[in-house]
């Protein structure tokens, strides 16, 4: 059907691992068994950046914090990545004051 495409010549046998390597994958769980029983008890973090440009105040990136339990979202913008340390004190003494209610 191409002229110039070269002729591609069937194998007579193949090996079980490439057989076994070319199968499709089961589909994946769509639910993820929840493990965790109380808020605040795993959190998520993550620090985005470096931005092309700066927002309005001066900030390259920003952090994340996502509850595991409740998928409560915090999230902080800085400057620099050396705020990260900083930040993450900020938010661990807001979480804590929240827990202590």
């Amino acid at each position: 059907m191409v002229k110039g495409f070269p002729q591609v010549k069937l194998p007579s046998q193949v090996c079980n691992k490439c057989f076994a390597g070319k199968q499709a994958i089961s589909s994946y769980k769509t639910e993820v068994p929840v493990k965790v029983t109380r808020k605040l008890e795993v959190i998520h973090l993550d620090v985005c950046g470096q931005f092309e440009y700066k927002s309005l105040w001066g900030n390259n990136y920003f952090m994340s914090f996502i509850d595991e339990c409740t998928r409560k979202l915090w999230i902080y913008l800085i400057a620099k990545k050396n705020d990260v340390f900083e930040v993450f004190k900020k938010f661990r003494m807001l979480v804590q004051k929240e827990s202590d209610d």
